[in-house]
C-alpha cells in the first residue's frame, strides 16, 4: 500500500523588517566638513527621500571620498546598495561604518539584514545579537534574529526571539503570527493557539492566520474548531487551495465523505496542477462507494499526469477501478 497519510499544510512566516531610514549625522568632530560635503550629504538625502536609491549612493560616495571619518555615511551608502540588490558592497560598507563606530547598534543590525539576504544566516544571527548587546529594546532586531534562526533550524530559539519581541510590542501582528506557526512546528499547539489567536485580534483579516489556527486545531482533534478556523480563512480568501486540502482532511477525519470530495474537489479546481488532491478526491469517492465519479476523476489525473498509472494499483481502494478502459 502506498502511504496515504495526508498532513495539513501550513503557512509560511511573515517577511523581516529592514532599517531603512537615514540616521542622523553627528556626534564626534568631522575633519573636512566643507561646503561640498555638506551639499553631497543634502543631495543623498533629497534622493533617498524621493526613493532614488542609485542617485543617492552616488552621493553619498563623493561623501565619503571627500570624508571618510562619519560612520552614518557608510551605514547609509550601505543601505543605498542593499535597496539596489548590491550585497556585497553593501557589507563592505557597513563594515567600514563598524570600523569608525563599533558601538552602532543600527549599523550591526543592517549588516545582519544583509547577511540574511545573502543567506550567510549564522553569521546573521551573530550580528543580530551584537545588535542586542548594544540596545536590547528594539523589537525589530528580536524579530528578525527569530528569522533567522528559523534558518538555520533553531526553532527553539527562534521562538524565545519572538516571545522578546512581542513583550517589547505586544501589537505587532507579525510576531504572534510568526510566533504561532514557530510553536505548531514545535507541536507546543496550546501556545501556538494562543499566539494565533492574538495576532487575529490584531489583524482579523490575515487569512493564513486562520488557516494555521484550523492547522493547529486539527493536530489537537479539535475537528469542530478546526473546521470553524478554516472556513474563516476561505471566507477571507476563497481560492487558497492549500485551505481546503487541509479542511478536507478535516472531513476525512470526522468522517464526512461527501464534505471531504467537495473540498478535494475545490482544492483541484483552484490548483489544476496539484495531482494529489485529484488523488484523494478519488480516493474518498472510492471509499464512499461512487466508483463511476472516481472513475472519472482518476481518467482526468492519468490524462495529466501519465505517470501516475503506475501509482494507482498502490491504492486498494482503486483496484476494482483500474479495468475500466479510461485508466487504461
Amino acid at each position: 500500500m502506498t502511504d496515504r497519510t495526508r498532513k495539513g499544510i501550513g503557512t509560511g512566516r511573515k517577511a523581516p523588517g529592514r532599517r531603512s531610514a537615514i540616521h542622523v549625522r553627528g556626534g564626534e568632530p568631522r575633519p573636512h566638513r566643507d561646503g561640498e560635503v555638506e551639499t553631497r550629504l543634502a543631495a543623498a538625502e533629497g534622493a533617498w527621500e524621493r526613493g532614488d536609491y542609485r542617485a543617492a549612493a552616488i552621493e553619498f560616495e563623493q561623501a565619503v571620498a571627500l570624508n571618510p571619518a562619519p560612520f552614518e555615511s557608510w551605514n547609509n551608502l550601505g543601505n543605498c546598495y542593499a535597496l539596489l540588490d548590491q550585497l556585497e558592497r553593501a557589507e563592505t560598507c557597513y563594515h567600514s561604518a563598524l570600523e569608525r563606530n563599533p558601538h552602532a547598534y543600527a549599523v550591526w543590525f543592517n549588516l545582519g539584514n544583509v547577511l540574511c539576504d545573502l543567506e550567510r544566516f549564522d553569521d546573521a544571527v551573530e550580528h543580530y545579537r551584537q545588535s542586542l548587546q548594544l540596545e536590547p529594546r528594539d523589537h525589530q532586531v528580536w524579530f528578525n534574529l527569530a528569522l533567522a534562526l528559523s534558518r538555520i533550524g533553531d526553532a527553539r530559539g527562534a521562538m524565545d526571539a519572538y516571545r522578546q519581541a512581542a513583550e517589547l510590542v505586544p501589537q505587532d501582528h507579525g510576531v504572534w503570527y510568526n510566533l504561532g506557526t514557530t510553536c505548531l512546528d514545535l507541536g507546543l499547539l496550546d501556545e501556538a493557539e494562543q499566539a494565533l489567536r492574538t495576532a487575529l485580534r490584531i489583524q482579523r483579516q490575515d487569512h493564513e492566520a486562520w488557516h494555521n489556527l484550523g492547522l493547529t486545531l486539527a493536530q489537537a482533534h479539535r475537528w469542530g474548531d478546526a473546521v470553524r478556523a478554516y472556513v474563516q480563512a476561505l471566507q477571507l480568501r476563497h481560492d487558497y487551495h492549500p485551505t481546503w486540502n487541509n479542511l478536507a482532511r478535516v472531513f476525512e477525519e470526522t468522517g464526512d465523505d461527501h464534505a471531504a470530495e467537495r473540498a478535494y474537489g475545490e482544492a483541484s479546481r483552484f490548483a489544476p496542477d496539484e495531482t494529489i488532491y485529484r488523488l484523494n478526491r478519488a480516493s474518498v469517492l472510492a471509499r464512499a462507494e461512487r466508483p463511476s465519479e472516481a472513475i472519472e476523476v482518476l481518467a482526468e489525473l492519468v490524462r495529466i499526469a501519465p505517470g501516475m498509472r503506475v501509482v494507482l494499483p498502490g491504492f486498494s481502494e482503486f483496484a476494482p477501478l483500474l479495468n475500466d478502459p479510461r485508466l487504461r
